[in-house]
């Protein structure tokens, strides 16, 4: 019981904000941002699999695909994990940068970016964190 107490402990609330926004710093609607969630799987510990498992065995990793609002605005709540990573940002018609890293959802509700120091934004629902897309010429 210690054990599976300990694991899900690891499943905290997520919160993730974020505002797309173009080189002119206006929003953009319909921008694909793709997420993965990785949290504990709480049927690791039901009886029938506890002892089937390796060590590992727990973690899920969970993608996900995020869209952009009329405001621009990304809202991801009311999930539960320990690590949101961002693994890319897509608009047709527009180009943006490759890496964004993620964050580490702790116990005790703290949280902490994984690269880029601006991240921290995206658990304030009034900043979010910000992404920057480019026009492309001639689309």
């Amino acid at each position: 019981m210690l054990v599976r107490q300990l694991a899900l402990e690891q499943n905290q609330p997520v919160e993730f904000y974020a505002h797309v926004v173009d080189q002119n710093g206006q929003p953009l609607e319909g921008a694909k941002l793709h997420v993965i969630l990785s949290r504990t799987d709480e049927k690791m510990f039901e009886t029938t699999n506890f002892f089937s498992r390796q060590m590992g065995d727990e973690v899920l990793n969970v993608p996900l695909e995020l869209v952009s609002d009329s405001d621009g605005w990304i809202r991801l709540s009311n999930v539960t994990g320990n690590f949101l990573r961002v693994e890319s940002l897509t608009k047709e018609g527009y180009s943006g940068k490759d890496y964004y890293g993620g964050i580490s959802f702790e116990p005790g509700g703290r949280r902490n970016p994984s690269s880029d120091i601006q991240m921290t934004n995206a658990w304030n629902p009034q900043k979010g964190y910000i992404f920057h897309l480019q026009k492309i010429e001639g689309k």
